[in-house]
């Protein structure tokens, strides 16, 4: 009314019986006061078939494509029946469907439990109203295919949209409400992958919550079929990657790269050593130690658990264990009789199996004594990497490199608190030119002391950084019980096999 001069008004309308009565209401009223009025109604869901009533599909999410369009169109300057042939033209080439664990739940209502455990709904609408089918939960991959199947499905009662093999789309991706980012992302790996198989371009990807029922739990897939006259296809491309300050549309949009498919690369033989037919005085020491340390980490798992729920996010005791399993299934692999190759070996067990900080620092750690060691016995020989002077200096550079990778150094309540003593009285024996054993169990005493003592200290690195003072003074670190416990479990096993 008060734009006396403007061109009109088009009216994109979603197909439910309310929305086509209200707005044509609407656009009456508009039109008796002489204000140009033209609509487009989008019936884009594929959830119900044709002999489905006279009402017809529902309008859903695609819709999103043909406010975009004609919004694109109307901003160019073009003619109210040009906007309106544009948004027609896209209304008639958009097909969804959307599938949902949940009902959305209305502020002030009693929540529905309509979904059973276990269940989704596929076909809902956006208001809530049931889906065309109930169906047992499965992996969100399968579900996106059986949701392409539906759009496609070109039988009789069905037909909705037919692709094949040089067809162009734009793909949305719909959050319904409390989807994940990662949810939707896979979603959308997983329908673009669908579709490039068939032989379908998929030009565009959008992907958000465009289109909302309050919290509902699922998404929505539209597929807008783009024209194939040339001409008519980059016009249609062009009004999708227009600018707009509209809130809800993604930036950083436009064309997709369109790479090569991705090669797969070989994959390198990961048992670069093998058992020795028979093992070595060497080989049999590194054999029980390993299996001691292995058998004391799965065993310390429940306390290691219990005390990094106090102070972190308790799963150490379940990282130690995981990592302890590895090296006892892979320690037929082993080439036991060379300790560098030996420790390259556990690395890459503890690689495989040894996730968060602690697998990457103890990584860094047996990685360090592999080339330190490895260094020595070429310098001097293979003897040479179990003196106590060389285990001083090896043990001493894995540390500083753990120290300068993570940041931490003693008295940071980590698990340097352990290892840095025991390197630090390793060190002395070795000056004092102490026999081997005893400078091994003065360094594991270290080692449980400093572990220990983390009880008395300010966390200053890692999770415990965030715990309140009262409830790290009762409790150790976890990262320092461990090395603690794996110390005195190898000085153990070693005394039994020399003995």
């Amino acid at each position: 009314k008060k734009k006396k001069e403007s061109p009109g008004v088009l009216l994109v309308v979603k197909n439910y019986t309310g929305d086509r009565i209200n707005f044509t209401i609407a656009a009456e009223q508009a039109r008796s006061e002489g204000i140009p009025v033209e609509m487009v109604f989008v019936a884009d869901d594929c959830a119900i078939p044709k002999s489905k009533g006279v009402t017809g599909r529902r309008g859903i999410a695609g819709t999103c494509f043909v406010h975009k369009v004609a919004g694109a169109a109307a901003e160019a300057g073009l003619s109210l029946k040009a906007v309106k042939e544009e948004a027609l033209q896209a209304a008639q080439c958009v097909a969804s469907i959307g599938v949902s664990s949940t009902v959305c739940h209305i502020p002030g209502r009693r929540k529905s439990s309509r979904i059973p455990e276990g269940m989704i709904e596929m076909g809902l609408g956006i208001h809530g109203e049931p889906g065309a089918e109930t169906i047992a939960k499965r992996p969100v991959t399968r579900v996106v295919g059986d949701m392409l199947k539906i759009i496609t499905d070109e039988s009789k009662d069905r037909g909705y949209m037919s692709l094949g093999g040089g067809d162009s789309v734009a793909l949305l991706m719909n959050n319904l409400g409390s989807a994940t980012a990662l949810e939707i992302s896979v979603a959308t790996r997983d329908a673009i992958r669908r579709l490039e198989e068939k032989g379908v371009r998929v030009e565009r990807v959008v992907a958000g919550p465009l289109m909302t029922s309050m919290d509902m739990a699922g998404f929505s897939i539209s597929l807008l079929k783009l024209p194939s006259a040339k001409s008519e296809r980059e016009r249609m491309l062009y009004r999708l990657d227009s600018d707009t300050n509209a809130p809800g549309w993604p930036r950083g949009g436009g064309e997709r790269p369109m790479w090569g498919k991705l090669v797969r690369l070989e994959q390198e033989d990961p048992c670069l050593f093998q058992r020795p037919a028979q093992l070595s005085h060497t080989g049999r020491k590194m054999e029980n130690v390993l299996h001691g340390v292995a058998q004391s980490l799965k065993e310390a798992e429940e306390s290691l658990t219990e005390w990094d729920l106090k102070v972190g996010d308790g799963d150490c005791g379940a990282t130690f264990k995981r990592g302890a399993e590895a090296a006892l299934a892979d320690m037929d692999g082993y080439p036991l009789n060379s300790i560098p190759d030996t420790l390259e070996s556990i690395a890459k067990s503890v690689a495989r199996s040894m996730g968060g900080t602690s697998g990457a620092l103890y990584q860094i750690f047996l990685l360090s004594l592999c080339a330190t060691t490895r260094q020595q016995e070429k310098k001097e020989g293979a003897d040479s990497s179990s003196s106590l002077s060389h285990l001083a200096f090896a043990f001493d550079e894995a540390i500083s490199k753990i120290a300068s990778s993570g940041g931490a150094t003693e008295g940071d309540r980590t698990m340097l608190d352990a290892l840095i003593p025991a390197s630090r009285s390793l060190q002395q024996s070795s000056q004092l030119e102490r026999e081997l054993l005893p400078a091994l169990e003065l360094a594991v005493l270290a080692a449980e002391c400093g572990a220990e003592a983390t009880k008395e200290m300010d966390a200053r690195a890692g999770r415990s950084n965030y715990v309140p003072e009262a409830v790290l003074r009762q409790t150790p670190d976890p990262g320092a019980k461990a090395a603690a416990i794996w110390m005195r479990a190898a000085l153990e096993a070693y005394k039994k096999s020399s003995s």
